[in-house]
């Protein structure tokens, strides 16, 4: 048999292929080298299993020389805003672009999904159709096309696997053995059953550390598919479980990782003792700013803030002081005014004279800079009279010595 023309023959989803159709393939390889013919097969490498016959075909195929794999790679980021340009409209806007980049981690399929999703929620265009300037992409919730593709893959694993990878989805994106072993979701030996099968099946990556061995989800949305399945009284529960197995496995090394503890204590609502809530928030935030990332600092904070109910002066007025702190480093000096201006008060009441005279000093600082002399003569007589007529260096007197 000779083909008089070229012939391209496009095969999907060859991974769902049965026998009979997959012995046709291989029949049809054998006589492509001499024929003007190409033969194009795809198939997800994540669904690739030994047990299914595409696996077999796949190993003669390449055993003969007869097929050439190519892996087709995720998505850059600039790649990315290049799709979002041909599904909506040209230069879509950076934040969004970055934000859609982090959560679909390239995958194309996710990347259209998460557009359209959000198209179709109208956040992404005014009524003349141009890029809306005021996008809020903070928190991408995923959507239904992705969750019933990754639905499927779940589907296809044992219920052990889906209860220990739920528990480590509610960890975090990155989990650790010691953390689940703790959790005592299942039996061990069902737990190392659990996570080999969920390896096999691409959903998470083991890695080493040290002695410890920890795992990771292999796409973000799969996390967030499998803590979306979870009520909220479920989920602030493990929330609950997952702090009390880290209280178990760090012991006196907690406060090493006070911002994933405090994380956890925050999501478990009222169930979580508040002042141990707030006493890592507050930790947690401390180091976020000796580290500068202020963002962060802020964030933690601010949720201690949101903790506190039946405030007790001291503990907001430090809270108050430290998130000025975050807000000095982001370079929002406004805000960073407002929250001294709640806490000096309280520091005052307290007789914390030094706390006073420090705010006092930096905010005089930056109104100076504001250009707002009357506000900065103002809270520098605060400071002053905080501090007290004695000889100071903080006074800007003289060393006695």
């Amino acid at each position: 048999m000779t083909l008089i023309s070229p012939l391209v023959v496009l095969l999907d989803d060859l991974h769902w292929a049965d026998e009979g159709s997959l012995l046709l393939l291989e029949h049809l390889a054998q006589h492509v080298p001499t024929q003007r013919m190409l033969i194009i097969g795809t198939y997800r490498d994540v669904e690739l299993e030994v047990t299914r016959p595409f696996a077999k075909t796949l190993a003669n195929l390449a055993r003969q020389r007869l097929a050439q794999r190519i892996t087709i790679r995720r998505l850059s980021e600039e790649s990315v805003a290049d799709l979002l340009s041909a599904l909506g409209r040209p230069d879509p806007p950076s934040r969004l672009v970055a934000s859609i980049f982090h959560e679909t981690e390239g995958n194309p399929f996710f990347v259209e999904e998460v557009f359209r999703d959000l198209d179709e929620d109208g956040k992404l265009f005014d009524a003349s159709g141009a890029w809306l300037s005021d996008l809020d992409v903070d928190h991408l919730e995923v959507p239904e096309g992705v969750r019933l593709v990754i639905g499927r893959r779940l589907e296809k694993v044992g219920e052990d696997v889906q209860k220990v990878l739920t528990a480590g989805a509610v960890v975090g994106r990155r989990f650790s053995l010691r953390i689940l072993e703790s959790l005592e979701q299942v039996s061990d030996d069902a737990l190392f059953d659990a996570l080999e099968d969920a390896e096999g099946a691409h959903l998470i990556q083991a890695s080493a550390e040290g002695r410890d061995a920890y795992y990771k989800f292999s796409h973000e949305l799969i996390r967030q598919t499998l803590v979306g399945r979870l009520s909220i009284p479920r989920r602030q529960r493990l929330h609950l479980r997952i702090s009390g197995a880290m209280e178990e496995v760090y012991g006196s090394r907690i406060e090493d990782h006070a911002a994933d503890y405090a994380y956890h204590l925050y999501q478990a609502g009222a169930a979580a003792d508040p002042e141990l809530t707030i006493r890592f928030l507050a930790l947690a935030g401390e180091q976020a700013l000796e580290a500068a990332a202020f963002e962060e600092a802020l964030e933690h904070f601010e949720l201690g803030l949101s903790v506190v109910e039946d405030p007790e002066p001291r503990q907001l007025a430090e809270l108050l002081l430290k998130k000025g702190s975050a807000l000095r480093g982001l370079g929002d000096w406004p805000a960073m005014l407002e929250a001294w201006n709640m806490a000096m008060p309280l520091f005052e009441e307290l007789g914390e004279s030094e706390a006073v005279a420090q705010m006092s000093e930096d905010a005089g600082i930056a109104l100076l800079w504001l250009a707002r002399p009357d506000e900065t003569k103002e809270i520098t007589n605060r400071g002053l009279q905080a501090i007290g007529a004695d000889r100071s260096v903080r006074r800007g007197d003289s060393s006695p010595y």
